[in-house]
C-alpha cells in the first residue's frame, strides 16, 4: 500500500512539468502565430495603401508637387516598421524623383542612398535605379567624385546590361563637364520633345541669339520670369523656337494647359526621364529656379540670369 503510494507520488511532478511545459510551447506557438499573423496583417495594410497612394500621386490631373510629397512622406511614416518592403522601397524611389525636381539633393541623397541599401540583395533593378539617382542628387550639390561612385558601383554591378550603359552614358558626361563661365562655349545639350512631342535640337534654332529658360509650374515667381522673357523675345522680334522654357515639372497635362491658355510659341521642354532630372540641368549645374541663359549663334554663354528688361540693351536697343 506504501509502495503504490510512494509511486504515485514521484510520478505526478513528471506529469506536472511535462503540462507545464506543453502549456509554455504551445503559448510561444501562439505567440509566435499571433505574431506571424501580424506581420501578415501589417504588409497587407501596407500593399493595399500603396495602392491607393499610387493612385492618389498618378491620377489626372496630378496634385501639386508638395502635396504629392506629404503624401509620401506620411506613408513612410505610418509603415516605416516594413521598409524593406518593395511597397515602401517604391515610395522612396518616388520620394527621391520628386526630391529631385524641387531640386532638393539632401533630400534626394537620403532617399535614394537608403534604397540603394535596402535593395543590394532583394531588387538588384530598383538599387540599379536608386544609384542613378543618388548620382543625380550629387551631382546637385556639387559632388561629383561621389556622383562617380555611383554611376562606376552600377557599372560594375550590372555588367552589360541597359542599366550599366546608361550609367556609362552619364559617366562620359561627368568625366567630359566644363564649368560654364561667360563668353565660353555651353556643352552639348539634349534638349528632347517639347509638349507637342516636336524633337527639339540643335538643328530646331533658327540664325541667331537663343535664350534658355529654367522654371517650375510650382514656383509662381519663376513662372512669372519666364513670361516676361517672353514678351521681351516677342518684342525684340526674334524667332519663337530659339527660346526653350525647361520646365522642372513632370505634370505633362497641366504644363500643355498653361501653355495653351498663355499662347506660347516657344518650345517647352518638360522633364522626363522615368522620374529623373533631365540631363541639361545637371550639365549646366542649374540649381534653382528661375534661371536663364543667353547663348550666341556659336553657343556661347553671353548673359547669365540677366532680368527680362535687359534683354533689348543686350541686343543696343
Amino acid at each position: 500500500m506504501t509502495r503504490t503510494t510512494t509511486r504515485k507520488l514521484t510520478v505526478v511532478p513528471w506529469i506536472a512539468l511535462s503540462l507545464t511545459l506543453a502549456v509554455a510551447t504551445a503559448s510561444v506557438q501562439a505567440q509566435e502565430d499571433a505574431d506571424e499573423l501580424a506581420k501578415i496583417n501589417a504588409e497587407t495594410a501596407c500593399a493595399r495603401a500603396f495602392v491607393d497612394l499610387v493612385q492618389q500621386l498618378d491620377r489626372p490631373p496630378l496634385l501639386p508637387i508638395a502635396q504629392r510629397m506629404k503624401l509620401l512622406l506620411d506613408f513612410l511614416t505610418l509603415y516605416e516598421a516594413s521598409e524593406r518592403s518593395p511597397e515602401l522601397l517604391r515610395a522612396r524611389l518616388r520620394l527621391g524623383s520628386i526630391s529631385l525636381q524641387r531640386l532638393d539633393a539632401k533630400t534626394a541623397e537620403l532617399a535614394f542612398a537608403r534604397i540603394a541599401e535596402l535593395a543590394k540583395d532583394a531588387d538588384p533593378d530598383l538599387r540599379a535605379k536608386a544609384l542613378f539617382g543618388l548620382h543625380q542628387a550629387y551631382v546637385l550639390a556639387g559632388d561629383r567624385d561621389r556622383a562617380r561612385e555611383a554611376l562606376t558601383t552600377i557599372v560594375r554591378e550590372r555588367d552589360g546590361e541597359p542599366a550599366a550603359k546608361t550609367a556609362e552614358v552619364a559617366m562620359a558626361h561627368l568625366d567630359g563637364h566644363t564649368k560654364v563661365e561667360l563668353g565660353k562655349p555651353l556643352p552639348e545639350l539634349g534638349y528632347g520633345r517639347d509638349l507637342a512631342d516636336r524633337l527639339v535640337t540643335s538643328e530646331s534654332f533658327a540664325p541667331g541669339p537663343r535664350l534658355l529658360v529654367f522654371w517650375s509650374l510650382a514656383h509662381a515667381p519663376s513662372q512669372n520670369r519666364l513670361e516676361a522673357f517672353a514678351r521681351a523675345w516677342r518684342t525684340l522680334g526674334m524667332p519663337p523656337q530659339n527660346l526653350v522654357a525647361y520646365a522642372v515639372d513632370d505634370d505633362i497635362a497641366t504644363l500643355r494647359r498653361v501653355a495653351t491658355e498663355k499662347a506660347w510659341l516657344f518650345p517647352v521642354v518638360p522633364a522626363l526621364g522615368e522620374g529623373f532630372l533631365h540631363a541639361d540641368w545637371l550639365k549646366l549645374s542649374i540649381t534653382a529656379v528661375p534661371t536663364a541663359l543667353l547663348v550666341d549663334v556659336d553657343g556661347r554663354l553671353l548673359a547669365n540670369d540677366l532680368p527680362p528688361d535687359r534683354l533689348a540693351r543686350m541686343f543696343g536697343n
